[in-house]
C-alpha cells in the first residue's frame, strides 16, 4: 500500500484470489499502517475463506497532512522517473526505522491489528525482524503469544526475519514460536546445486519451525537476477526462469510452508499462480535435482 493506493491494491487481492491465492500477509508498518484497514475491507465475507499474516515490531510513522495528501500524486510518477523511485525508497526506509518489540507493543499492536482486520483472530502472528540475539523480552514474550494462542487471538506465532541459515540460527529462533518467514535464499540454491552441502539441506531438516514462509521468490524484482546455478536446473527441468525461482522457492518452504508475493499488476499475479501450478506439475523432478 505504500506503492499503490486502495483501489489497486483491492482489484490486485482480488485478481489473486480469482487464481487460487487463500493467504494474505500484512504487518502493522505496511502501507504506513493503513495496509491492514484495507485488507479488513477485502475480507468482508471472506474470512472463512482466507488466512492471513500480520507482524509487529517495526513502528509504522505517523504522516504529516501534507505526506498523506502527497502520496497519490508521488505514486504514478515514481513508476516512471528512476530518481524519484530511489529518493521515496529512501525516504521510506527513513520513516520506517523504529522498531520495538516488546509485550507492551506486541499486545497494543495485536488488539490493533484484529480491528482494522475486522476479524476476532490472525492464523499467524509475527515478530517483524526483531534483534535475535539481543531481544530484550524474549521469555515474557513467549508467555504473551502462548497465552494469546489459548485465548483463540492467535493460531500460530514466530519471526519474520531474513535469516541466512535457519539451522545455525537454531539457538535465536529457539523459543520464539513455530513460524518462520524469510526471504528465498539463492545462494543456498547455489550451494545446493554444486553438492557443497554436506548436510541435509531439505527445508524440513534445516529448521526446527514447523511452518515456513518464504517471501521474495523474485528476488525483491522481475527475475532478471536468478542465480546461474538456478539457470542450470531450469534448463533441465525444462522451466523458464520465472518457473524455476518460484519451484525454488516452494521448494524451500517444503510441503509444509508457503511462498508469499509482493505483485500488485494483474500480468504478475496471474504469471505467479501459473508458476506455482508447473512446480506442483513438476515437483518430484525438480526437488530430485535439488536433492
Amino acid at each position: 500500500m505504500g506503492r499503490v493506493g486502495r483501489h489497486q491494491s483491492l482489484d490486485a487481492m482480488a485478481c489473486a484470489v480469482d487464481h487460487g491465492v487463500t493467504h494474505f500477509d500484512v504487518a502493522r508498518s505496511y502501507g504506513f499502517g493503513d495496509a491492514e484497514k484495507v485488507l479488513g475491507q477485502f475480507m468482508r465475507g471472506r474470512r472463512d475463506k482466507l488466512t492471513v499474516t500480520s507482524k509487529f515490531g517495526i513502528v509504522a510513522p505517523q504522516l504529516k497532512t501534507w505526506q498523506r495528501i502527497a502520496r497519490p500524486i508521488v505514486r504514478p510518477l515514481r513508476s516512471v522517473l528512476a530518481p524519484l523511485r530511489r529518493q521515496v525508497r529512501a525516504a521510506s526506509g527513513q520513516l520506517l526505522g523504529a522498531t520495538r518489540h516488546d509485550v507492551g507493543y506486541a499486545r497494543e499492536c495485536l488488539e490493533k491489528s484484529l480491528r482494522e482486520l475486522g476479524t476476532d483472530y490472525l492464523d499467524f502472528y509475527l515478530l517483524h525482524e526483531p534483534p535475535l540475539a539481543h531481544l530484550a523480552e524474549r521469555e515474557a514474550l513467549h508467555d504473551f503469544m502462548e497465552g494469546r494462542v489459548r485465548a483463540g487471538q492467535i493460531r500460530a506465532w514466530g519471526v519474520a526475519h531474513p535469516v541466512e541459515d535457519p539451522k545455525s540460527a537454531g539457538a535465536a529462533l529457539k523459543g520464539l514460536g513455530t513460524v518462520l518467514q524469510q526471504p528465498s535464499s539463492f545462494g543456498a540454491a547455489r550451494r545446493a546445486v554444486s553438492s557443497l552441502y554436506a548436510h541435509d539441506h531439505r527445508p524440513d531438516a534445516r529448521s526446527e519451525t514447523r511452518f515456513r514462509f518464504i517471501t521474495q521468490p523474485m528476488a525483491g524484482g522481475d527475475g532478471t537476477r536468478i542465480d546461474p546455478a538456478l539457470v542450470a536446473v531450469a534448463r533441465t527441468a525444462g522451466l523458464s526462469h520465472v518457473d524455476a525461482m518460484f519451484a525454488w522457492a516452494c521448494h524451500e518452504a517444503g510441503p509444509s510452508g508457503a511462498v508469499v508475493a509482493g505483485m500488485y499488476s494483474r500480468d504478475h499475479i496471474v504469471a505467479n499462480a501459473v508458476a506455482v501450478e508447473r512446480y506442483a506439475a513438476n515437483r518430484a523432478r525438480f526437488d530430485g535435482l535439488l536433492a
